[in-house]
Parts: structure tokens; C-alpha cells; sequence
């Protein structure tokens, strides 16, 4: 059975400002990064201990936490994301924003109570897609941007998941894959992500 719930504002926050500012303007949840694993490459983000001390402030006042882990990973990687999650997790992190399916495998098999949401970079854009997402423990899905508010609803009416949607300004640049990072960056487009799309632009 379909579960009804309130809608519910969700708000970024790239340093502690605006984490403050999000919360005191009615946000009843607040996304972040960590200091590894998150795909701004260039904001502040958060320690662990201020992820701690985030998650701490906003349930004295019944507000939530998620902290993104939406990078495309390698396998060396890997055994640095448990002991990455693990104080978060029982500080009482409320969910994860996942883009790659092997680190959403693992974080549902090694961290079994937390929440798992699938990142908008996942390019979700059919109820299949989120039905294999489902069976792997994933209660909220982020479809892929390009889709219209009629396509998210027919996905909506046809799974019990919860549907997160972007409101944002569009995006020119095939973000899924972060392509256009890895012009820019040294290392590549795996773990690190600019965004292009704000950047001005010129017609001739």
C-alpha cells in the first residue's frame, strides 16, 4: 500500500552557513558531503566531526540529514568507504545520496539500517529501472533531470517509492558521466565534478 507522507523540503548546503541558513528558512532536511566521496569538487564541505555535530543539531529539532556519496568509484576505494560511513552511521545518519550501484550494494550489505536514496546521476527514467533499485533497499529515487513533471508521475503512480525532484536550473552537460570534468580536472571524472552548466555561454 501507497504510504502518505507530507512533502518534504530539502535543502544543500556547501558549509556550515548554509547549513544554518537552510534549517532556519524551514528546510525539514539538509543535504551535504563529507570530506571524501561527494561529487563538489570545490565547496567547503564538512568534516566529520561537523557532519556529526549537523546530524546531532537537526534531531533535537526533528529534522534530517543525508550526506551524498555520489562518485563514480574505484576499486581501490572501497575499503576507505566503511570506515568513512561507519561514525556517521551510528551518530545516526539519516540516509545516503548514491550514484555508483557497486557502492550502493555495498553500503546496503555493510550498513543495513541506513537509508538509501538513489542520486539523480543514476539517470533513473523508468519505473523498471527504479524497480531494480527497490529490490536492492533503495526507498527514495532521484530521476534523471531530464524528465518532465508528467513523466516522474506516471513513475510515481506505478512504484511505492518516495520521488525526490530537482528544482534547478537546466543542465547542458551530460552530468550522469561528469564528461565535461574530465577535461578539467587532472585526475579525471570519477571522483570530482565542476559544473560547466553555470558558466556563461554564446550563441554566434
Amino acid at each position: 500500500m501507497r504510504r502518505k507522507a507530507k512533502v518534504e523540503l530539502l535543502a544543500p548546503a556547501g558549509d556550515i552557513n548554509a547549513f544554518y541558513g537552510a534549517l532556519n528558512a524551514g528546510a525539514d532536511a539538509v543535504y551535504l558531503a563529507g570530506s571524501r566521496f561527494g561529487a563538489r569538487a570545490y565547496a567547503e564541505n564538512f568534516s566529520e566531526d561537523k557532519i556529526i555535530e549537523c546530524i546531532q543539531y537537526c534531531h533535537l529539532f526533528d529534522k534530517k540529514i543525508y550526506l551524498t556519496v555520489n562518485t563514480l568509484m574505484k576499486e581501490e576505494e572501497i575499503p576507505a568507504l566503511y570506515d568513512f560511513i561507519k561514525p556517521l552511521y551510528i551518530a545516526g545518519l539519516d540516509a545516503v545520496i548514491v550514484q555508483d550501484i557497486g557502492v550502493l550494494r555495498y553500503l546496503g550489505k555493510n550498513f543495513p539500517d541506513l537509508e538509501l536514496h538513489a542520486s539523480t546521476q543514476m539517470s533513473i527514467c523508468t519505473e523498471y529501472g527504479v524497480s531494480i533499485l527497490q529490490e536492492m533497499g533503495v526507498s527514495r529515487i532521484v530521476p534523471a533531470r531530464e524528465l518532465s513533471l508528467k513523466e516522474i508521475e506516471v513513475i510515481h503512480k506505478k512504484c511505492d517509492v518516495e520521488i525526490e525532484t530537482l528544482f534547478m536550473v537546466p543542465c547542458v552537460t551530460v552530468i550522469p558521466v561528469n564528461v565535461f570534468s574530465a577535461v578539467f580536472l587532472e585526475e579525471g571524472a570519477v571522483t570530482e565534478v565542476v559544473v560547466p552548466n553555470h558558466a556563461d555561454y554564446h550563441i554566434k
